[in-house]
This record gives structure tokens, C-alpha cells and sequence, in this order.
């Protein structure tokens, strides 16, 4: 399982500290990576992400 961890625009599915842009402050106020990391390893599935980063300010 390889989801996208920040998106082109700077939006990241954790709460990263560089950026206010971020799931958990702007919604839906839960850290979408870490529950998809913790629901992969039940399910015997090998979890990375990835980063569609572009050079953008947050």
C-alpha cells in the first residue's frame, strides 16, 4: 500500500510540522496516514507513501 502522503499543493495526510496545511488541523482532524499504516499491518500488506511534493509555501 502506497498512498499519497502530501499532495502537489502542500496538503499532507499527517500533521508534519514544516506546514499548517495537514489533515489534522484542517480536517478531518486525524492523521489519515497513521490509520492506514496501522490498518496494513493486520492485513499482512507492506505500507510506504509517497510524495507528489512541488515547490510551493505553506
Amino acid at each position: 500500500m502506497v498512498p499519497v502522503a502530501e499532495h502537489h499543493d502542500g496538503d499532507a495526510m499527517h500533521a508534519p510540522k514544516h506546514t499548517r496545511w495537514n489533515v489534522v488541523d484542517s480536517g478531518p482532524k486525524q492523521g489519515t496516514m497513521r490509520m492506514l499504516a496501522d490498518a496494513s499491518q493486520p492485513a499482512g500488506l507492506k505500507f510506504d507513501v509517497s510524495s507528489h511534493f512541488a515547490n510551493h509555501r505553506g
